[in-house]
């Protein structure tokens, strides 16, 4: 294994749950009571939900309090506290653990936990608009260019947002360029106060007060944006309020919220009560739901695993490798295509190449969805002279690998197979391809114990952009964390070209997810503020594009070097309808293999059951059942569920997934068949999937007790 071209970072990252698992056995009315009483539970479920918590604290202490759906909505909490381990709030934990001689991982007691805790975005958000329609405050603050602006023609372009329902809606916006917003956009650049950029365009026949209205327009339509503006990068964006506005309420709060921290949990929420009630007399609205945004760090008395996993993870990927699918994004590659039509090897402005009317936009086959509109009302200055110049997604490639797949299927459904498993004679004539994979990307596993000295590991996921797009929203956390991001970073370093972080805000609630320190050396901030000084920041209109060897260049004309966009986060950046965010998250991955996980491929999408899929010690896919309606309609009852188990062979334990959510279902358990019945009801079709814990046990213990695990394992080339 020496021989290949990445190796395993010696640190990696653990995520386990709270609970342990052993508490999903034999649940029952009394030990969903037993459990939601502990303080630590109880305040992870007031975290997630305010109003749950509520109606909980009726069914703890009121004796006739009679609510089957709660009972089955504590105990969803209850698993996702016991058998998730992705972080969320106070139901799991992440900690740093290193490759060693032997494996020993001893978590702590949770009172020796650590938590971070936050305001949520969206009420950072909304405190930042309130603010800055203080005058007094307004007047002090340094404002820049909207840095998703650039000009085209006699038309400065930029996009503005606006909430509707509290969803954030954004619009393209084109203005007349004019001398005066030409003046004042150059004047902001290195970021100028409203007084200093009203001066600069004072004249004989625009007085000071014409000016000031016309600068306060430009920043009410965007135009211009604030120093205080939403970041999701640097320090805690609280701070930043606080040391850019002298709010001396502020203070206050970060004070309280600060206060939170000191203990990992609170036998009394007055703490949180505390701070609503300091909040509501400012009268910016926002949802007790949506208030605080914690993170915890699982402390451990020792957390070594044996060396010896590393190389079994790199043996199983080895494999993954030769079977997987290569495939390209198909967005990026017809406007690939596109760009080479109209441009040739021209080289042009990003911004200009993705507008949707002079250029070619992004996504060719939605070409329309975000359309240039003009302001609705003209900037102009009362004195000044009118300005009057005119102005999807993958290909699935089949091959020798996605035969030898659909072999293996067909060989294991005839012989009634619960296994697959793949042998070195099976793979000898596929090859490994290491040069499409990012130069560093994570592999997330469990590792398993039996009677067998050598445990199993099973990989759940890999790869991504970065090994640093898992870790990033954590970087805030624990310096050990940090650390490895920064380990990470120095690996992806290349001496030819900038690997420069993209600093967007999609949606306001999206930043609690976002929000990461600073990484990297630069940062592309576009629509949204970066903390870095302004010659590490690369901005759109900067950015020109070309192609060469049929690859897409991005080079910086102020930096003259080449720049690759990179994301630290795990965001699911094609939902946003802005096409420049969507080109610089694909570019992340141009011309590469961004995952190389198992898949049985389009042609096997129909059947019921597949089968688990191992090689040597390493589970490379967990067995699964895809359940369709006309098989779901049968289940009507106990006694048909029990008919539609046994037809289906489906165990009593198992995990009912959506996307990456996953729910542990015990249909020898009468409250848990009932929360089966009612997850199901009105579905079309479900996924489920086995629960390897029926089988094995877990590495992870807090004294005799077993946590189901995650690690997440950094490879770099």
């Amino acid at each position: 294994m020496n021989s290949k071209p990445h190796s395993i970072l010696e640190k990696y990252i653990l995520r386990t749950p709270i609970l342990s698992s052993e508490v999903l056995g034999d649940i029952s009315s009394e030990k969903i009571k037993e459990i939601c009483s502990d303080p630590m539970v109880s305040e992870a479920i007031f975290l997630a939900s305010p109003e749950l918590h509520a109606e909980m604290q009726k069914f703890l202490t009121d004796a006739d309090y009679d609510n089957p759906k709660l009972e089955l909505s504590l105990l969803k909490y209850i698993s996702r506290m016991s058998y998730r381990c992705t972080p969320f709030g106070l139901f799991a934990g992440i900690s740093v653990g290193v490759l060693n001689g032997k494996t020993n991982i001893q978590l702590n007691e949770t009172n020796k936990y650590k938590r971070t805790t936050r305001l949520d975005m969206n009420y950072l958000c909304s405190l930042v608009q309130e603010l800055e329609n203080i005058n007094e405050i307004r007047n002090n603050l340094v404002y820049f260019p909207n840095n998703s602006l650039y000009k085209i023609g006699s038309k400065y372009r930029y996009v503005e947002y606006a909430y509707k329902n509290a969803v954030r809606h954004h619009y393209m916006i084109a203005i007349d360029a004019s001398l005066y917003i030409g003046k004042v956009l150059q004047l902001a650049e290195k970021g100028a106060k409203i007084k200093d950029l009203a001066e600069a365009i004072v004249g004989p026949e625009i007085s000071f007060a014409d000016a000031q209205n016309f600068i306060n327009n430009l920043i009410d339509n965007q135009i211009l944006l604030s120093s205080i503006s939403p970041t999701v990068s640097g320090g805690d964006y609280l701070n930043h309020i606080s040391e850019n506005t002298g709010v001396t309420w502020l203070e206050e709060i970060k004070r309280l919220v600060n206060q939170l921290d000191q203990t990992v949990s609170h036998k009394s929420l007055a703490p949180y009560h505390e701070i609503v009630t300091f909040l509501r007399q400012f009268e910016i609205p926002f949802n007790k739901k949506f208030l605080f945004q914690t993170d915890l760090v699982a402390t451990t008395k020792s957390n070594e695993l044996d060396a010896s996993v590393a190389k079994d993870i790199q043996k199983g990927i080895s494999v993954l490798n030769k079977l997987a699918a290569r495939n390209k994004k198909q967005k990026l590659e017809r406007f690939k295509k596109a760009f080479y039509k109209r441009y040739e090897d021209e080289e042009v402005p990003l911004s200009i190449a993705l507008d949707v009317e002079a250029g070619i936009g992004y996504d060719q086959n939605h070409k329309g969805t975000f359309d240039v509109c003009p302001l609705i009302d003209d900037l102009r200055l009362s004195g000044a002279q009118k300005d009057n110049s005119n102005t999807s997604f993958y290909r699935y490639d089949m091959g020798q690998a996605a035969t030898l797949i659909h072999k293996k299927f067909v060989e294991a459904k005839a012989n009634d197979r619960y296994e697959v498993a793949f042998k070195d004679m099976d793979l000898a004539d596929l090859k490994e391809n290491w040069k499409d994979l990012p130069s560093t990307f994570p592999i997330m596993c469990s590792v398993l114990e039996d009677n067998n000295a050598t445990p199993t590991i099973a990989i759940h996921d890999t790869g991504g952009p970065s090994a640093s797009y898992l870790l990033g929203r954590f970087s805030h956390t624990e310096s050990e964390i940090k650390e490895v991001l920064n380990e990470i970073v120095k690996k992806e370093e290349k001496e030819d070209r900038i690997l420069a972080e993209i600093v967007h805000l999609p949606e306001a609630r999206t930043g609690n997810i976002l929000y990461r320190d600073n990484l990297r050396k630069h940062e592309i901030a576009y629509l949204a503020q970066s903390n870095l000084p302004i010659e590490q920041q690369i901005h759109i209109s900067d950015l020109y594009i070309s192609i060469q060897n049929d690859t897409i260049i991005l080079r910086s004309k102020k930096l003259n070097k080449f720049v690759e966009p990179r994301m630290a986060n795990a965001h699911n950046y094609e939902d946003t309808p802005v096409p420049i965010y969507q080109f610089l998250g694909d570019m992340q991955t141009q011309n590469l293999c961004s995952t190389i996980n198992f898949d049985w491929g389009p042609n096997l999408y129909d059947e019921t059951f597949y089968p688990r899929v191992r090689y040597k010690n390493v589970i490379l896919s967990a067995a699964r059942w895809r359940i369709k309606e006309k098989d779901l309609k049968q289940i009507k009852d106990q006694a048909s569920l029990h008919k539609w188990q046994e037809e289906f062979n489906i165990p009593s334990i198992f995990l009912l997934t959506d996307y990456d959510n996953e729910l542990l279902i015990n249909l020898e358990n009468g409250i848990s068949r009932e929360m089966f019945l009612a997850e199901i009801k009105n579905k079309k079709s479900i996924l489920l999937k086995e629960n390897l814990y029926n089988e094995f046990d877990s590495a992870v213990k807090k004294g005799k007790q077993s946590y189901n695990n995650e690690f997440i394992f950094s490879l770099y080339q």
